[in-house]
């Protein structure tokens, strides 16, 4: 179940201060028994930026456009009992790192927003 991280992201190194993430929606729960789990999230402005801005910094030039096939999928992926939480993201479609993983490195404002994201969509199950 778990992501192979690929590439970290080292072109968000510095800290922000607010939540680059506002409005994440995130869907569709897998678990397994360890507490281990992820959500899909959608694929909206805030993510595409930052996965593109991530892959650009990396020299890649191959973005989403009307007239290629490239699409990004973005998950969240928690663990409960080490209370983790990451934000990833896979490019698709790409010519240079086609199904390449990112992680977004997170803030400590981004990391408890996440939480309580997923807090509240595994309320919905109970």
């Amino acid at each position: 179940m778990d992501l192979i991280v690929i590439v970290q992201d080292t072109y968000t190194e510095r800290r922000h201060k607010v939540n680059r993430f506002t409005h994440l929606d995130i869907f569709d729960v897998i678990m397994d028994e360890d507490g281990k789990g992820s959500f899909n999230a959608v694929a909206d402005d805030q993510l595409i930026d930052w996965i593109e801005g991530l892959r650009k910094a990396y020299g890649y030039t191959d973005f989403i456009r009307y007239d290629n096939d490239v699409y990004y999928n973005f998950f969240v992926i928690f663990d409960t009992i080490k209370k983790e939480v990451r934000l990833c993201g896979t490019a698709n479609g790409t010519e240079q790192d086609d199904y390449a993983a990112y992680e977004c490195k997170l803030n400590p404002e981004e990391k408890e927003y996440i939480m309580w994201l997923i807090i509240n969509e595994l309320s919905k199950l109970a």
